[in-house]
């Protein structure tokens, strides 16, 4: 989730947030999630979980491995005291092509060893034992193995909102999360939907509602209070099958919810065409020192004192506006591509017509020109 306001993405001094972490780098003031097309499904105490873990999901799966369909028809659901993320009757395993870096654990190497560059299922690796989720963990984080599972992208598949792989992988594995949570193959995949657009909706509403958690968000959604949250900005989505959830995100939100012509590649013609934005913040101080007044210019990579207070001036704005360019034309971007924004703040002592701090923002917005082949 990001905001744009001018043709500008607002800013963050203490980073863009990262699945609830903040990274703490000036950057785009961005919150990503752990929920997406291919986030996994699992059901835990008869209830369906969203992520966080991604996994391949199972229509796209089958798509490139066909067996995959019989070992979901002859799946066996596990006991209820066993079921965990990594422990799902509609969750397998496959190599992802890396070799191990450091020794493997003997543990590790055996589970490692019983997967192959075929999906292979709990059962399969664990034969004569109880499953060992926590090496299966393990191997995940060193990347050497990946999940194959239920997805919001299967549950589309099922309610037939979105076909582009196999649909009868995604209806066979519904059908089977559907009896762990007493519910019909399509009951089951609204539910996963509806609470997929919940979540997108509490995501949204907490990056603009800042300082409140996202719980009391979802107490407000989920409750019956005759009201719902207005935005008076609108709502773009991007990316993949966004289009399903429209409606649904509607039904929670009053806002006009915008979705582009070719919204299921927003992101991907984003990054061919997006513009190019550079910021130079520049400060000039005036220090006093008994009788004299130090002007003093900080700007990125250079400090200068000057004696007057417009020449501090001239010379920054100079400055920048070379800083701006130069970051550009290292982008491939032409000057006569570039556009500068210059924004001026300053500080001044009630009564002194000198400022004591002056602060300059030189904002470059640049546009590359692309040659299009028809």
């Amino acid at each position: 989730v990001s905001m744009i306001s001018n043709e500008l993405p607002e800013l963050c001094d203490e980073g863009a947030i990262v699945g609830g972490w903040q990274t703490k780098v000036k950057a785009i003031r961005m919150e990503t999630s752990a929920m997406g097309g291919d986030s996994h499904i699992w059901i835990k105490n008869q209830r369906p979980n969203i992520g966080p873990r991604r996994v391949i999901p199972l229509c796209v799966a089958a798509s490139k491995y066909p067996e995959l369909i019989d070992k979901l028809k002859l799946a066996r659901i596990p006991s209820r005291m066993l079921l965990g993320e990594n422990i799902q009757p509609t969750k397998y395993f496959i190599r992802t092509g890396r070799e191990p870096q450091n020794e493997l654990s003997p543990s590790e190497k055996e589970i490692f060893d019983k997967i192959e560059d075929a999906p292979v299922s709990i059962s399969e690796i664990f034969i004569d034992r109880l499953p060992s989720p926590v090496f299966l963990d393990l191997l995940i984080q060193k990347r050497l193995i990946q999940g194959i599972g239920f997805t919001p992208t299967d549950a589309l598949h099922v309610l037939g909102e979105y076909t582009e792989w196999n649909s009868e992988a995604s209806n066979i594995a519904a059908k089977t999360l559907g009896r762990m949570t007493h519910q019909g193959k399509i009951e089951f995949c609204q539910t996963v939907k509806k609470e997929v657009a919940k979540n997108m909706v509490i995501y949204l509403l907490s990056y603009l509602i800042e300082n409140v958690h996202p719980d009391e968000i979802r107490k407000v959604i989920e409750g019956k209070y005759h009201t719902k949250f207005k935005l008076d900005i609108p709502v773009v989505l991007l990316g993949g099958p966004v289009r399903a959830y429209v409606d649904d995100v509607r039904e929670l939100i009053d806002a006009e919810i915008v979705l582009p012509e070719h919204s299921e590649v927003g992101n991907a013609v984003g990054a061919l065409v997006g513009k190019g934005i550079k910021r130079i913040e520049i400060l000039i101080k005036n220090v006093r020192q008994r009788t004299k007044a130090n002007i003093t210019m900080f700007a990125p990579g250079e400090r200068k004192v000057f004696m007057t207070h417009p020449e501090a001036l001239e010379y920054a704005d100079n400055l920048g506006r070379e800083l701006v360019l130069s970051y550009m034309a290292e982008a491939g971007l032409n000057a006569g591509d570039v556009r500068i924004e210059v924004t001026r703040n300053d500080i001044s002592m009630h009564g002194d017509s000198l400022p004591i701090e002056t602060k300059l923002v030189f904002v470059g917005i640049g546009t590359p020109k692309r040659e299009v082949n028809i």
